[in-house]
């Protein structure tokens, strides 16, 4: 792998397509590291390098299925991990190996494996029990299921009573000195065997010490539940990815372990946080489990983005400041004077405040023209004294007790010229 990309950075692309093709030859290379290398060479081998697709062009670039769930990030310290505020509906609502709870009512802080285990135990998640432990609840399967193949008699590997496994545990040379053995556990586990291989083993070993196992994390109840919901083709193609290749294998497990005992189903789920990205051998287990029949998927937690900010608070106008702040406190109005179409004197009753507050419909009153005893209509016909009534967006101030205002048309020629300035009055 470090070959090829050093040819490509050192501008021979074909050079390292070439490397990567050979590598994948190689029976030896495994779980990530193959997959990284096709991928490598899909990459670098388009045309006109390489005109003809390899067979398995479609499963490593098959991208696993992906949840989004928003939440707001709590900025940290570098180097820490982060953190994320656990509003109150979902506080309480699952994780863990019970599954839920009430909701507190109180936000709390969760990191990114905490808050997918309440996302996946609410109802709206799928109402799933799980447990977080990258990979402990499979190795404590696989020991328990392989038991017999782990302590078998093979020359060599034991010399101490006090070991927890095997001396070529985690060698290449491990599958081939039990291979017929393990060929055999494997059949008997994908027949459905391997909840009587749990309760067999937890009745004679339970507390013994054994690499891989933790005897305190989960119950028998929990263990052949989980078991169940996998199924036994599941489980297969773990212990046999782990008898190959314990070493290598061991990595990358899915953080998050989810089970229903009421459906009889199981999932896996690899977590990421805001910056976070599948590495190769998390894609590569991905990829395993759900051809073994296991849903598999990628939970993203992503920061929800900020609440948009206030608006700032009205400032009142000059006239409606204390004293102290400049102003006069005097709820002077603005409006402008609107004339009668038969030249009479026009009265409007309320006017818009500078700083106003709230609209109200605004009566204007037509006084009539001079020797005009019965004023006008709003069509300025001059027939009967009616009240024009105009929705006027006025803003009135709360500390007014009566802010009518009266507009006095100065005009003597009684030519209704209201449109200019009019003097103001406050009653």
């Amino acid at each position: 792998m470090r070959m090829s990309l050093d040819l490509q950075h050192l501008g021979r692309e074909e050079e390292a397509l070439q490397v990567a093709e050979a590598a994948l030859t190689d029976p030896w290379v495994r779980h990530g590291d193959r997959l990284a290398l096709q991928r490598r060479v899909l990459r670098l081998g388009k045309p006109p390098r390489r005109w003809r697709r390899p067979p398995w062009a479609a499963s490593a670039q098959a991208e696993p299925r992906e949840v989004v769930v928003s939440a707001t990030m709590i900025k940290g310290a570098a180097g820490f991990k982060s953190c994320f505020v656990v509003p109150p509906a979902r506080n309480g609502s699952g994780g863990g190996g019970g599954g839920g709870g009430g909701a507190t009512g109180v936000p709390r802080t969760a990191c990114v494996e905490e808050l997918a285990l309440l996302h996946y135990g609410s109802p709206a998640g799928g109402g799933w029990r799980g447990v977080h432990s990258e990979g402990g609840v499979w190795t404590t399967l696989w020991a328990l299921l392989c038991w017999d193949v782990l302590f078998m008699d093979v020359p060599e590997v034991f010399r101490s009573p006090f070991q927890t496994a095997p001396l070529d545990l985690d060698t290449d040379a491990f599958l081939p000195a039990r291979r017929e053995a393990v060929d055999a556990r494997l059949q008997l586990i994908a027949s459905g065997g391997a909840p009587d291989l749990i309760r067999a083993v937890w009745s004679r070993r339970v507390g013994t010490w054994c690499r891989g196992v933790n005897w305190e994390r989960l119950t028998l109840d929990d263990l052949l539940q989980i078991a169940g919901c996998v199924g036994g083709l599941g489980l297969s193609v773990v212990c046999r990815l782990l008898c190959e290749d314990a070493g290598g294998w061991r990595g990358g497990m899915p953080d998050l372990l989810l089970w229903r005992p009421e459906r009889g189903d199981a999932m896996v789920s690899e977590v990421k946080g805001p910056r976070d990205r599948l590495s190769d051998q998390q894609r590569a287990w991905l990829a395993a489990l759900s051809a073994a029949g296991v849903r598999a998927e990628v939970l993203r937690v992503v920061e929800a983005p900020p609440p948009p900010p206030l608006p700032p608070p009205p400032r009142p106008c000059a006239e409606c400041r204390p004293a102290e702040d400049g102003g006069t406190q005097q709820g002077t109005v603005t409006t402008s004077a609107r004339s009668c179409t038969a030249g009479g004197k026009a009265r409007r009753r309320r006017g818009a405040h500078v700083c106003g507050r709230r609209a109200m419909a605004v009566p204007i009153v037509c006084e009539g023209t001079e020797g005009v005893t019965g004023g006008c209509t709003t069509d300025g016909t001059g027939e009967g004294a009616v009240v024009a009534a105009a929705s006027v967006a006025v803003e009135a101030h709360s500390g007014m007790e009566d802010d009518r205002v009266v507009i006095n048309d100065d005009d003597d020629d009684g030519s209704g010229g209201g449109g200019e300035e009019d003097q103001q009055q406050l009653q």
